[in-house]
């Protein structure tokens, strides 16, 4: 029983950390599309998409 709830406290805190570093990249994506105009974010992120 406490290594099922161990393993299920550590499953949500890695969703937890996920879900911060998504949108801290979110938001820091829809800054620089602010600042420098959308076309050079677009272009770094399907550059980025594309790398795998």
């Amino acid at each position: 029983m406490q290594f099922s709830e161990r393993s299920v406290l550590t499953g949500l805190l890695v969703f937890a950390v996920g879900v911060v570093v998504g949108i801290g990249i979110g938001s820091a994506t829809a800054v620089a599309a602010l600042t420098q105009g959308a076309p050079d974010v677009l272009q770094s992120w399907s550059g980025v998409v594309a790398l795998p």
